[in-house]
């Protein structure tokens, strides 16, 4: 829901250069607030943070809380990280570029490394940062062998 409103052209706080309003009526008291705005960008950078920080090459944890943060499920789902590369790009400061080029270059060095080597990117990964293939985990739960 958050995401939704960051890359749908409603989010109207901390525009950058790339932000693109919807020409779509929407009401006044539907539009988020700048603070929530704010807030959610905040809510990303934190999560996004939570294993590294910089140009570290990374993919950002999906839940946190819920039923699946009660279960441990600590994956970074793949569509999540497309999600927050669009967050990132719809915001278009110097810094969310930025965030959006590391999330970006994770999700290709996922691919590059895969264990078949035949460009698949996996529904999803650990969330820990990518120093090398070996510190790479897959965590698809549609496959067992990593067929």
């Amino acid at each position: 829901m958050v995401l939704s409103a960051l890359t749908d052209g409603t989010a109207g706080a901390r525009p950058g250069p790339g932000h693109v309003t919807s020409s779509a009526s929407t009401s006044p008291s539907a539009a988020p607030s700048s603070a929530s705005v704010q807030a959610a960008y905040g809510f990303l950078d934190l999560m996004m943070d939570n294993f590294a920080t910089g140009s570290t090459l990374r993919l950002v944890q999906s839940f946190t809380v819920g039923v699946l943060g009660q279960q441990n499920f600590t994956d970074s789902e793949t569509y999540d990280d497309a999600l927050i590369i669009d967050a990132y790009l719809a915001e278009g400061t110097e810094d969310a570029l930025a965030r959006a080029k590391v999330v970006g270059d994770s999700l290709l060095y996922v691919q590059a490394h895969d264990p078949k080597h035949d460009g698949r990117i996996r529904e999803a990964y650990a969330p820990k940062p990518l120093t090398s293939p070996s510190q790479m985990k897959v965590a698809d739960k549609t496959v067992s062998d990593l067929s």
